[in-house]
């Protein structure tokens, strides 16, 4: 008895916790992307001998609640999701680590706006003039390509307030139903990941325009807890940045929960300030904020 005490009080010392490691990770449509986590939790599992679990929430909004509120040890965020993790005024336990890697980036991961081919809508700035006549169809809250991103690119022509400058804004939950509502004439302008939008056979894109389209935006980060042990955190962490040469199936399933990471080919480390660059082509952080704090609890 006194032997599988101490074993585990070494355990408890050694990880930062008692039980089992929590990797967590948002619904995307109707993907929990449980299945395409827990081939590494069963990874980390038999690599450093302890328990790993998958949680998925069914928003981003609840994924950061419960970040905040220490749930989670490891977070398959998006690249909104961290970024309204920072601009909240609530403290939250975790710190990036890494972050999926696209080389060479061939139209992987941007957000692109789109009027049907008739509108009087031919650039971005247009909407300066036809705001108050446009309905605007975006993705959803937590979307990066299909909110966040369109929101900015917003405020770089003096929309700052779409709720206000539009004749009305909807969520349309996915991005292939943005392109949908827009073709049903349920929408005027619509913005979504242009892969989406890419996919589209020839006779659907006759019917519309794309008027602006974003550079690269840079791919969600890995959060760790910083609870867990430093010794813990670093295997952690190589076994990430290995996993496309130990565990390939294991980094394809990753991959295959985000479209925008199809092109990736490993992971890296990262940090925080990896995404100013992509933020501050949009315009001063002061006028950035204001979208952050909309939507961060």
């Amino acid at each position: 008895m006194k032997k599988i005490l101490v074993t585990l009080l070494v355990l408890i010392t050694f990880t930062g916790f008692s039980q089992n490691l929590r990797l967590a990770v948002y619904q995307y449509a109707d993907n929990p992307r449980i299945k395409n986590i827990q081939p590494l939790a069963d990874l980390l599992q038999q690599k450093l001998g302890i328990q790993a679990s998958v949680k998925s929430y069914p928003t981003v909004p609840a994924f950061i609640e419960a970040i905040q509120k220490g749930e989670v040890d490891i977070a398959f965020i998006n690249t909104f999701g961290y970024l309204l993790l920072q601009a909240s005024s609530k403290h939250y336990p975790m710190e990036p680590k890494v972050a999926l890697t696209v080389p060479d980036p061939d139209d992987n991961y941007k957000t692109v706006f789109i009027a049907r081919a008739q509108s009087p809508i031919q650039q971005l700035k247009d909407v300066t003039t036809f705001g108050k006549q446009t309905r605007l169809g975006l993705v959803a809250i937590g979307s990066t390509s299909g909110n966040l991103v369109p929101r900015l690119a917003l405020t770089r022509i003096g929309v700052t307030n779409a709720e206000q400058q539009f004749q009305s804004v909807m969520y349309t939950g996915t991005h292939a139903k943005a392109i949908q509502a827009l073709l049903s004439n349920q929408v005027d302008l619509a913005a979504m990941g242009n892969s989406e939008y890419a996919k589209l056979d020839s006779i659907s894109k006759l019917q519309l325009r794309p008027i602006w389209i974003s550079t690269e935006i840079p791919l969600g980060p890995v959060l760790f807890n910083k609870k867990l042990s430093k010794s813990l955190q670093q295997q952690i962490e190589q076994v990430l940045l290995t996993v496309h040469e130990q565990a390939p199936a294991v980094l394809e399933s990753i991959k295959a929960a985000w479209t925008e990471a199809k092109q990736a080919t490993h992971f890296d480390k990262t940090h925080g300030e990896t995404y100013l660059p992509f933020l501050n082509q949009f315009g001063s952080m002061k006028s950035i904020e204001p979208i952050l704090k909309q939507f961060a609890n």
